[in-house]
């Protein structure tokens, strides 16, 4: 998987025979996509932190304290970031979805301007096969996109 911010991709040679890259939907339940996986009985490994989503919501003039401390009540609310400008960072636990992390801030009165989850894990298949879980993987409603980790040069500018 290539995730460039500045600079320019040049030269993907191949990819790593045996691996295929699955990234899902904001909202699929991390059970889901283990059971997904197994199935196959394939192995795999999480990408950055995966499914440790956060969001950025817009919290009413003097009631940043008051908001931060009933947040961190929740068991989904892994960490509350007052911000600039009247906003908040909501860092939620391992595996919360977009509905559930809204409905955790429905509960208080927010609505989120602002959702991430990245949600990519590289996947290990046999080699030669990654183009048929590719295709397996694709039909899944949880699944965003499916593609071999390729293997590429990046030249930073």
């Amino acid at each position: 998987m290539l995730l460039i911010k500045n600079g320019n991709l040049g030269r993907v040679k191949n990819y790593v025979p045996g691996e295929i890259i699955l990234c899902f939907t904001d909202d699929a339940p991390y059970s889901e996509i283990i059971r997904a996986i197994e199935s196959e009985n394939l192995t795999f490994e999480k990408f950055y932190r995966a499914f440790e989503p956060d969001a950025l919501v817009d919290i009413p003039e003097g009631q940043a304290k008051t908001l931060s401390d009933k947040l961190k009540q929740n068991r989904l609310v892994a960490e509350v970031i007052p911000k600039a400008n009247g906003k908040m960072r909501i860092k939620f636990v391992f595996g919360t979805t977009k509905k559930e992390a809204e409905e955790v801030l429905k509960q208080e009165g927010l609505k989120m301007t602002e959702f991430y989850r990245f949600a990519y894990i590289k996947v290990k298949t046999p080699k030669g096969k990654e183009q048929f879980y590719i295709d397996k993987f694709r039909k899944l409603p949880i699944i965003k996109s499916a593609e071999l980790n390729y293997v590429g040069h990046v030249d930073i500018q």
